[in-house]
């Protein structure tokens, strides 16, 4: 039986993927084409390349001494990565306050990749803050402490997340690890 590997046709940057290949028989390896390589009957990858347009690779599998037998045999399917947004939010903190918590957050959205055709502003505890189209939305004014970041969505769907800015309240700008102690109006 001729082996046969079985994967997407297309996935986005940075997005895991599986793979296999059948019959599962012998020891399998794996050569993604981009240098990466694996091991065993099913497997995950992802491709983690910067461009801006869609990239095809051979995936090879080649199965050594199958069902027993001495022998190597190859199969090979093409997959191609899809490019994804690039976003990155300034500032990039940390971020801190001692008193009033005042600042916005711009996301960088970086040209000669995916358009960007939705933002995603998310803080980790607690999810989505605002879902909106790009430009009118590369900003958030923040005024609570919290982790936030953005999910950048291409238009041919493929998603990617900035990093992530963390605001805290600390006093000495961020110097001393003691919370600040603030002082009510009037006790001064």
């Amino acid at each position: 039986t001729t082996p046969t590997i079985t994967a997407p046709d297309s996935v986005c940057r940075d997005q895991l993927f599986s793979a296999s290949i059948s019959p599962a028989t012998g020891s399998v390896t794996w050569d993604w084409g981009d240098g990466g390589t694996g091991s065993g009957y099913s497997t995950s990858y992802a491709y983690h390349i910067l461009t801006g347009s869609n990239t095809t690779f051979n995936i090879v599998a080649t199965m050594v001494n199958p069902y027993g037998c001495i022998g190597t045999y190859t199969a090979t399917r093409p997959i191609t990565v899809l490019p994804a947004p690039v976003a990155f939010i300034t500032p990039a903190g940390p971020l801190y306050f001692c008193g009033t918590i005042s600042d916005t957050l711009v996301a960088d959205l970086t040209s000669g990749y995916e358009p960007t055709d939705t933002l995603e502003w998310e803080t980790v505890s607690g999810g989505l803050i605002s879902y909106c189209t790009p430009p009118t939305c590369t900003s958030l004014p923040i005024s609570a402490i919290g982790q936030y970041y953005v999910i950048a969505i291409g238009h041919n769907g493929c998603r990617a997340t900035s990093n992530v800015v963390t605001v805290d309240t600390t006093c000495n700008n961020g110097g001393s690890t003691t919370p600040c102690t603030l002082i009510p109006v009037g006790w001064d």
